[in-house]
């Protein structure tokens, strides 16, 4: 993971030993250093770490340490062979480091490094007899981290400084360019990682950049080191990652690498099994590593197999990879032990997280009649970040849980029930709650405040009785409005029509004793004596079923007295509770309105303006065709615009409410062409206040 690091801070403290004429080992250095140092840190993940979002080790990208939490302190060890077929003349790397939080500002990270060099003989040039012991490179790395959530994803940005100081044995030095040694050299990083969500079970695309600038006295070494990772929590096993990393060293070795890698995790993330792949190119000429010209690589490496393994307990996460040897260089071994402090904090941090539910109606009818289908469940937790595992839970009023919900990371904002159970069959009439239960990452419990609701898709059953059994105009009637059961009725609606004309009708929110008609119509008349006039009564309940009864023939006899044509002013009937004016449809992926589409609008500014009390509120909404944010932002689209029409006509913007509803809230099938263009709406709904 942080072979870059190290390749460029040895190669700019060693210019001078290699800038001499003729021969020179520095292809030997590169090909057993560097390929060996990739091995000692890859662990079995073909040195791809850079993608991936590690809180132990990520030396080559330190913006990884951005997502730890607590304290975490790693360490390790790689071991690998001078030349193929040798046993005991190893060189090494050791490193270790720790990161911390600094209060709510940054984290940081303090690793130091020892690195072993393999290093000709200074007076004869000769490298079979060296002693990677005797020449050593010391580096101290400080890194500051910020990690930010920029929406749609989490952002961490790295800041490091370094100061690397080599310590050669004097049997090693070059005579002729001893005044040309680097005592020390100090440089800084700039380095990144996102971490983009893509399934709610925790499952994320990572993508990592890390941009290198090490400052000796005599030169400048620059690298780049970018990858990519795929992290994807299952069923089959647990968890599985996959990445693809590639770098380039400039100005000295012009020397790049390529590498992928792979592990899944086994028995409850307990044991991981890696395998990876490594394709490395240096260049040999002292005088290219000291200029910065390109020769002929002299090693455009036929590329080496690695694997490993992964332990995780009580904290601790051991791994070890060994890596095939290649045609220029050995087999390597690598170890490392980090513990990564999320028991430490479990054990202080014993705060349960906090998590609270609310839903959007207090009724339901999964009854498929475009009212009140679902019920949307908000959810809010302050510890959002840190739940690891949630579970919503409807009961019945019994306490018999009905559905379940349950996921991993991220934290829902919200879940819609449809009203059905875990069988997908429409439960009963009733009442019904939600519990949502949450666990953290350090293994604490919460639950939520219990919310209650109650299902209703029978549409209720109503009688209207008519006395006297005949109208006489200025004597009046009575309509009285019987359900036949316990309901809470939030709408009564008496209708009189003549043929199919509607020629009056009482509108009243809720349901009392009597409602009393005097026989006059709207405009002052009456009706003519003789006629034959249709009365029915519709009643509404609180989940929005409609019921209607039976239709009453209301004969007209003579008015009781003198019918004086002028209009007669009845009272008012209270604004409506709930009362849906239109439903725009819209083709695919559209937002604009078309001439019938207005049409329909202006007749609900019409009803508004009889109801200048009233609220009304604009609902976008979508099919389930593209992805859930695109379809969110087309649903808000499709709302704004319908809300700018109405303002235009002459409706207050402050009584228009506009929510974005995306695919959550369908009105039919989102199976078959019909039902998701039955879905592609906006519901224009007057509410009261």
């Amino acid at each position: 993971m942080k072979r870059y690091l190290l390749l460029v801070l040895m190669v700019s403290l060693s210019l001078s030993v290699w800038a001499v004429d003729g021969e020179n080992p520095a292809s030997a250095f590169y090909e057993n250093t560097r390929i060996g140092y990739t091995d000692a840190v890859s662990l079995g993940m073909g040195g791809a770490g850079i993608g991936l979002i590690r809180s132990t080790g990520n030396l080559l990208n330190p913006a990884g340490y951005g997502f730890s939490y607590g304290i975490d302190a790693f360490g390790g060890m790689g071991l690998f062979m001078k030349e193929p077929n040798t046993d005991l003349d190893l060189y090494k790397n050791i490193y270790g480091g720790v990161t911390f939080p600094l209060k709510d500002w940054f984290v940081v990270n303090i690793t130091g490094v020892r690195t072993s060099l393999l290093l000709p003989d200074g007076t004869t040039g000769a490298i079979d007899e060296s002693n990677p012991d005797d020449c050593t490179v010391d580096m101290a790395m400080l890194s500051l981290i910020r990690k930010a959530n920029m929406g749609g994803f989490d952002l961490s940005l790295a800041f490091t400084g370094k100061y690397i100081m080599p310590t050669l044995g004097e049997a090693y030095e070059v005579p002729s360019a001893a005044d040309n040694y680097v005592d020390g050299a100090m440089g800084g990083d700039v380095s990144f990682l996102a971490r983009v969500p893509l399934t709610e079970e925790g499952s994320t695309f990572n993508l990592g950049l890390s941009l290198l600038d090490v400052i000796a006295p005599m030169d400048v070494a620059m690298g780049i080191n970018v990858g990519m990772g795929l992290k994807v929590n299952h069923q089959l096993m647990g968890e599985a990652a996959f990445s693809l990393g590639a770098d380039y060293l400039m100005n000295h070795a012009n020397s790049s690498a390529l590498h992928v890698g792979a592990e899944e995790w086994f028995f409850n993330n307990t044991i991981a099994l890696r395998a990876g792949y490594l394709q490395n190119t240096f260049y040999k000429d002292g005088g290219a590593l000291f200029e910065g010209v390109p020769t002929d690589p002299v090693y455009d490496g036929e590329g080496q197999i690695t694997a490993g393994l992964g332990f995780r307990f009580s904290g601790f996460e051991i791994a070890a990879g060994y890596a095939l040897a290649g045609e220029y260089t050995g087999s390597s071994m690598a170890f490392q032990v980090a513990y990564t402090g999320e028991k430490t904090m479990a054990s202080a941090y014993k705060i349960p997280p906090v998590v609270r539910i609310m839903a959007e109606n207090e009724w339901i009818s999964p009854n498929n009649d475009g009212v009140k289908d679902q019920v949307r469940i908000l959810t809010d937790s302050k510890d959002a970040e840190i739940i690891t595992r949630w579970e919503l839970v409807i009961s019945d009023e019994n306490g018999n849980e009905k559905r379940e919900y349950k996921g991993k990371k991220p934290f829902p904002p919200f879940i819609t029930w449809d009203g059905k159970d875990d069988k997908g069959k429409n439960v009963s009439d009733g009442a019904y709650t939600a519990v949502m239960t949450v666990k953290d990452r350090f293994g604490n419990k919460g639950s939520s405040n219990t919310v209650q609701f109650s299902a209703r898709a029978k549409n209720p059953g109503v009688t209207l009785t008519v006395m006297p059994e005949a109208l006489s105009p200025g004597a009046g009637v009575t309509f009285n409005v019987t359900p036949h059961e316990a309901v809470d009725v939030t709408e009564t609606r008496i209708i009189v029509k003549k043929g199919t004309e509607t020629v009056h009708e009482i509108i009243y929110n809720g349901l009392k004793d009597g409602f009393e008609w005097s026989g006059y119509l709207a405009d002052g008349s009456v009706p003519a004596e003789g006629e034959s006039l249709d009365v029915y009564a519709r009643i509404t309940d609180k989940a929005g079923n409609s019921g209607e009864s039976l239709i009453i023939a209301l004969p007209v006899t003579a008015p009781a007295g003198e019918v004086i044509e002028t209009p007669v002013i009845e009272e008012k009937p209270p604004v409506p509770a709930l009362f849906l004016m239109a439903r725009i449809r819209f083709a695919e992926n559209a937002y604009t309105l078309d001439a019938s589409q207005k049409s329909q609008l202006d007749k609900a500014v019409e009803t508004l303006a009889l109801y200048p009390e009233a609220k009304v509120r604009v609902e976008g909404h979508t099919d389930n065709v593209g992805t859930r944010q695109a379809n969110e932002k087309l649903s808000r689209e499709r709302a704004e615009m319908v809300k700018k029409y109405l303002v235009d006509k002459g409706v207050s913007e402050e009584r228009i409410i506009t929510v974005a509803y995306g695919e959550d809230m369908p009105v039919d099938t989102n199976k078959n062409a019909k039902g998701r263009a039955n879905n592609r709406r906006v519901d224009v709904i007057m509410i009261s206040r």
